[in-house]
């Protein structure tokens, strides 16, 4: 019998991704994904970022099925 172990971390995700805007943009940003996304490798998603008087979508991809992601703002 096969068990999923990826338990998606909404929060941390968020927090991560708005860290990472402002260390390379100096920006405070909100972001917002979704509570529970598709977690498969290469399965997608966006996340709202708002912050500096706009708003955008930063696409994330899952890398594998325990977690691990990547993450851009096109």
């Amino acid at each position: 019998m096969l068990t999923a172990n990826a338990v998606f971390d909404q929060g941390r995700v968020q927090r991560e991704i708005a860290a990472q805007v402002k260390s390379q943009s100096g920006v405070t940003v909100k972001v917002s994904c979704p509570k529970d996304p598709p977690l498969s490798a290469g399965s997608t998603f966006r996340c709202l970022v708002r912050g500096g008087g706009g708003a955008g979508f930063a696409t994330v991809t899952m890398e594998d099925g325990s977690g691990s992601y990547t993450w851009v703002i096109p």
